[in-house]
């Protein structure tokens, strides 16, 4: 049996019997060093964020956080309850503001985003003379815009609307969809990639809208709906590729063809896409995207004990007995 010891500010408590009675209260999680804090309602973000402190993990819920803008400066591990909008339940969504996180400050930080809407977008502040060695992991979340100037960033099973980065940063996304990106480097695998500029290495992906003259393309599938394609450059290292018409010639979906945009979420969060062409059997979102398991859940509680009193900041000691 484990036990797990925190301290929750005495009005919390009052706020926390509301859960219970409100499923759609958000409520936020801080982990630090064996340390459980919570914060409710559509702030709780900001004040989680406020307390962290470096190696911590904040634990959303399902529901609508504000968020304001202030700058991140800290090594966390950011994890919502999921992203599958059909669900209705599990979907955690980051409204407003942009989510700002500082790489200038401390180029080599470390940030983990997994299973949230970021409706305002994902940003970042960096240091030119001074990349360092950050890390940026983006994991199943939708980003309506995405600028991550950081020295490393990966990306899976996540839908991104717009995606910037610098040349100098190493870029690996998988299975994901990307609608727009203007610069050269990334590397995708089982991606579905429409109108990125630049050069860039496609492995098992579904490409519109895009020059490959001078690109890396092995074993992907081009959809050309506008006719215009041409054979690639002599100097181009593309091969094995498959052309076709429409959307509808690679996957199986309710919808109109001309409903297929990458920037479209809405339709493309509300379909479940089977591939007809065997040479990208695992591309797309969906494989693992939706629906969202959280990968790591609160502990279930078995047994809470208050102290009589509380101490002279006005804080209760609680002793909690949660399962193996």
């Amino acid at each position: 049996m484990k036990k797990l010891f925190f301290t929750l500010v005495a009005s919390l408590m009052v706020a926390a019997n509301s859960i219970a009675q409100n499923s759609f209260a958000s409520m936020a999680a801080l982990e630090h060093e064996g340390k459980l804090t919570t914060f409710i309602g559509v702030e709780a973000l900001d004040q989680a964020l406020e307390a962290a402190a470096d190696g911590d993990i904040i634990t959303l819920s399902a529901g609508l956080f504000n968020c304001s803008g202030k700058i991140v400066g800290k090594s966390i591990t950011l994890r919502g309850a999921g992203i599958d909008v059909n669900d209705g339940k599990n979907y955690t969504v980051i409204a407003n503001n942009w989510f700002n996180l500082d790489y200038q400050t401390n180029p080599d930080i470390s940030v983990t985003l997994e299973g949230i809407d970021f409706q305002g977008g994902v940003t970042t502040n960096y240091n030119s003379d001074n990349l360092g060695s950050g890390l940026l992991n983006i994991n199943k979340c939708i980003v309506n815009s995405c600028f991550a100037y950081v020295k490393n960033v990966t990306i899976n099973s996540s839908i991104i609307r717009s995606l910037g980065y610098l040349p100098a940063s190493y870029v690996k996304v998988n299975n994901s969809v990307v609608s727009s990106c203007t610069n050269s480097g990334a590397n995708y695998t089982y991606c579905i990639v429409d109108g990125v500029i630049g050069q860039a290495t496609y492995e098992y992906c579904v490409l519109g809208n895009l020059d490959l003259s001078e690109c890396m393309a092995n074993h992907c599938v081009y959809v050309d709906i506008d006719r215009a394609y041409s054979p690639f450059t002599p100097t181009a290292m593309n091969t094995d590729i498959t052309v076709v018409e429409n959307w509808s010639d690679v996957f199986n979906f309710e919808g109109a063809n001309e409903d297929f945009h990458t920037d479209n979420l809405d339709f493309l969060c509300k379909q479940n896409f089977e591939s007809k062409i065997e040479i990208v059997p695992q591309v797309g979102i969906y494989g693992g995207l939706m629906p969202w398991s959280p990968v790591l859940a609160l502990p279930s509680i078995k047994n809470i004990t208050v102290a009589k009193q509380s101490d002279s900041e006005g804080k209760l000691s609680i002793d909690v007995e949660i399962e193996d």
